[in-house]
């Protein structure tokens, strides 16, 4: 009978964590906050320093959810939307290291991937 307690217990508490932390589809905690802020910070200027070199040219219209891959504060997996230079919104998983340089790697849906280094 203890034992059946302690389960129901477990489980219950189990419950109650997975309910107060959100995870995206691989299981990581999407950041929020100050760090969604971070990471939409870097995105933009990622996006700007892109644009001003050999491109291509985005803006950001949305960041919508963003996480650290693999808990390393120096990378970002981030869904957002993006304004293409044909001016077509498109949902984008855009793909960050930054360690002085800038390694950038967009994929946005119909359009092939891109990956660049953005020297610091």
């Amino acid at each position: 009978m203890a034992g059946l307690k302690v389960a129901l217990i477990m489980g219950i508490l189990i419950v109650f964590v997975a309910a107060h932390v959100t995870a995206n589809a691989t299981g990581m905690p999407e950041l929020k906050d100050e760090q969604l802020r971070k990471a939409a910070n870097l995105l933009e200027n990622s996006i700007l320093r892109l644009a001003s070199g050999e491109g291509p040219k985005y803006r950001v219209s949305k960041v919508i959810s963003a996480v650290h891959p693999n808990n390393n504060e120096n990378e970002y997996s981030i869904n957002a939307e993006l304004i293409n230079a044909k001016n077509e919104n498109k949902k984008c998983v855009i793909n960050i290291k930054s360690q002085p340089d800038v390694e950038l790697g967009i994929e946005c849906e119909g359009e092939p991937k891109i990956v660049k280094k953005i020297p610091a």
